[in-house]
């Protein structure tokens, strides 16, 4: 015979809870599917190394049957805040910057995510940092427009910015009314980096900047900031001299 369950005395069966009525326009959609794949938007993300990555979304849009093979790159300014453009551009172009697989999703299928190397054109826009970009999509001229006024976390955290803390700790003690060779300037900021460094705790990292262009690229890119301090770019180029007021 089987066996039944006998219900303590004064206990009752629990009640199942009732599901809430929803209309369609209560409920907002999420989207789902393969991560990266419209509608997700458009991204631009830096590596700080010269090195950008555009996601699927942002490739699909500028090409949704084909591969793109090359981009070209523009900076436009309007109202206060500055723009960079990207357009497909055929492979041969001399002022092209060239996409180079990343992973067997390029091979197989199309959208999907691409590297580039563009240290030039980022160094002359001042993009010398890790960072990430949302972008959008003109249809009439098949280009992404970002607003590098508005940077999003990379990796959604915001790390410290060793560059700043760097040229800070430089300027504390920097001898003023000169101006200096950017390679100059280069080793004096190392040297007031290992010296901090030797005295602080919990120990610094490795000094951040590599080479003369990136540490110009940074105080260009912070124009407003250090012209506060008495500290600006004498002239244009990659290697402008520093000058201190």
């Amino acid at each position: 015979m089987p066996t039944r369950r006998i219900r303590a005395v004064g206990a009752r069966a629990p009640v199942a809870p009732k599901a809430p009525s929803f209309r369609g326009e209560e409920l907002t959609p999420l989207g789902g599917g393969r991560v990266g794949r419209p509608p997700n938007l458009p991204e631009l993300v830096l590596f700080g190394t010269g090195r950008l990555m555009l996601n699927v979304a942002a490739v699909g849009l500028l090409s949704p049957r084909r591969p793109v093979r090359a981009i070209r790159l523009y900076l436009a300014e309007k109202d206060s805040h500055r723009y960079l453009v990207i357009q497909p551009a055929p492979h041969s172009a001399a002022d092209a910057i060239h996409i180079y697989p990343s992973g067997r999703h390029y091979k197989h299928r199309w959208p999907a995510v691409v590297l580039a190397w563009a240290n030039v054109a980022l160094r002359k826009v001042g993009l010398v940092e890790r960072a990430r970009f949302v972008g959008i999509h003109d249809q009439k001229r098949n280009w992404l427009v970002f607003d590098l006024s508005r940077p999003r976390a990379f990796r959604d955290e915001e790390g410290p910015d060793p560059m700043r803390e760097a040229i800070d700790i430089w300027l504390q003690s920097a001898k003023r009314k000169r101006t200096i060779d950017l390679r100059e300037a280069l080793k004096e900021i190392q040297d007031a980096w290992v010296r901090s460094a030797a005295t602080h705790h919990p120990p610094r990292g490795p000094f951040p900047f590599d080479r003369p262009s990136r540490l110009g690229a940074y105080i260009r890119k912070y124009t407003a900031r250090y012209a506060q301090m008495g500290v600006k770019l004498a002239g244009a180029g990659t290697r402008p001299p520093i000058v201190l007021d």
